[in-house]
């Protein structure tokens, strides 16, 4: 099964075509914008190169948030698009998800909280166990309230939002520190892969009625009354 993987939800544009569980080829495009110009364009050149054509792509693994509302926006109409082309199943991730895969080599701890940047004051965060299994839903809330979430528990926090957290930290609190930590797009493929396992007839049978719905945060302040 060949899987064209994709993001734009943070600050990349991102592309990989794997094939059962190895990568055929991936690209990351570090950039703040203008994302949505680049991705079908640059999903067509790494088809050709690869010697392929839609056609030959089993399955469409997209993020489906959180992270920018354009970027978002931008990946689920392009996966939906090609979909309507050709039939082929789209499968959507959490961004939070993806980051929490990639954190797998630094989880020796007893819990593991993701913190995506959101370009506000409070980040996107959601709590994982050593397993990688959530604890929470995605939300969102200021760098000092997630360092609360840690609790007494060994806690590392691993994201794209690291800058957020240049405090002094509670002992049991690592803080995973690197640059340009984008979701990954071959994590993408394998969480889409593995999902799509476990209802492929269903899907395959019927790919509209599993298109992702995007995951927008709301902050705190805003609420909506149950009465509306």
């Amino acid at each position: 099964m060949i899987v064209l993987a994709f993001d734009t939800s943070c600050n990349a544009c991102s592309i990989c075509l794997w094939q059962d569980g190895a990568v055929m080829v991936q690209k990351s495009e570090l950039m703040e914008r203008g994302q949505a110009e680049l991705l079908i364009p640059e999903i067509d050149i790494m088809l050709k190169d690869n010697g392929l054509v839609f056609k030959d792509i089993d399955l469409i693994a997209v993020t489906k948030g959180p992270g920018s509302f354009t970027g978002i926006r931008a990946s689920l109409a392009t996966a939906r698009a090609l979909s309507l082309a050709s039939n082929v199943p789209v499968i959507g991730v959490s961004t939070l998800q993806v980051f929490a895969e990639q954190a797998k080599a630094y989880v020796k701890t007893e819990q593991l909280i993701i913190a995506q940047e959101s370009k506000r004051a409070d980040l996107y965060y959601q709590v994982f166990d050593n397993d990688r299994k959530a604890k929470s839903s995605e939300k969102s809330a200021s760098p000092a309230e997630i360092i609360a979430l840690a609790g007494d528990l060994e806690t590392v926090i691993f994201g794209d939002a690291s800058k957020h957290f240049e405090f002094e930290l509670p002992a049991n609190v690592k803080l995973v520190s690197e640059t340009a930590i984008i979701p990954k797009p071959e994590i993408i493929a394998e969480l889409a892969y593995a999902e799509f396992g476990k209802n492929k007839d269903k899907i395959s049978a019927n790919p509209k009625d599993f298109y992702p719905n995007p995951i927008y945060i709301r902050p705190p302040d805003v609420s909506i009354s149950i009465n509306q």
